[in-house]
């Protein structure tokens, strides 16, 4: 009879463990749903901010660009001040994003380096991998391109539209979901990130 006591009590403290568990786990799980919104906001905005400043303003997406310097510094001052916000204060990680930005932008002076087009719009989330308070986003996104071939050195221009995998990691900083680091992906000559096909068009 005492054992069988012992056998009982184990089997409640069993019992009561595992409901334990599965209580938090289900209440872990409305809590991250609840924030799912509020970063695919985050995510949505800042894949098109990123996006946006691959090209130089629109007035300037034509073979021969021609951007005096002082609209230049303006436009990138301005593309540094919009990526930055994206990141908590303190955080100046985003300066290898901006540094990258502004370099490519830079560079596009000529017919065969200018982004005449280039936009994306998200698919599908296919995953949010939660850490604490950390949680990393991965979505398919449906790419569109008109600009500079890589493949090519004579860089012929090229039209693409692809599937792209693009990843942005982020933190709940005081309330507010914050970029941490972020991977979005052009369109790739030849082959596509995300698994959709890739149709490729000379242009000129």
């Amino acid at each position: 009879m005492r054992a069988l006591k012992k056998f009982n009590r184990g089997v409640i403290i069993t019992i009561i463990a595992v409901l334990c568990v599965g209580i938090y786990l289900i209440g872990l799980d409305m809590s991250q749903n609840t924030e799912k919104p509020a970063i695919q906001k985050v995510v949505e905005s800042y894949i098109a901010t990123y996006v946006s400043y691959n090209m130089l303003p629109e007035s300037y997406r034509i073979a021969t660009p021609n951007i005096p310097q002082a609209e230049m510094d303006s436009y990138t001052a301005k593309m540094e001040s919009d990526i930055q916000s994206y990141f908590a204060a303190g955080d100046t990680s985003y300066k290898y994003i901006t540094d990258m930005l502004k370099s490519g932008l830079e560079s596009q002076t000529t017919d065969t380096t200018v982004v005449y087009s280039y936009n994306k719009t998200i698919s599908r989330y296919t995953d949010f991998n939660f850490d604490k308070d950390t949680v990393t986003v991965t979505v398919e996104t449906n790419a569109n391109y008109d600009g500079p071939n890589s493949k090519n050195t004579s860089a012929v221009r090229v039209q693409l539209n692809s599937v792209t995998t693009d990843k942005i990691v982020l933190k709940k900083v005081d309330g507010e979901w914050k970029v941490v680091y972020s991977n979005i992906n052009i369109p790739s000559q030849g082959n596509s990130l995300g698994g959709g096909m890739v149709i490729r068009k000379k242009i000129g």
